[in-house]
């Protein structure tokens, strides 16, 4: 999940939604972000992430995105 979406959904939507879980090839990336969000969220991997979530947001940079 792109930090800018993790940080909307924690101002603006937090009655309505939860951060449960990050999942990320780069855990020095979801770790930071994971501790930017309260309550901590699980940072797991993408098998778990789906048997855990009701919905799962998948964020791409900017860069990647173009290239697609």
């Amino acid at each position: 999940m792109g930090s800018a979406i993790a940080e909307f959904i924690q101002r603006r939507l937090k009655k309505k939604a939860k951060i449960s879980a990050l999942c990320d090839i780069d855990l020095k990336k979801v770790g930071t972000l994971s501790r930017k969000i309260t309550p901590r969220p699980l940072i797991t991997d993408i098998d778990n992430l789906i048997k855990k979530c009701d919905l799962i947001v998948e964020a791409a940079s900017a860069e990647i995105s173009g290239r697609l």
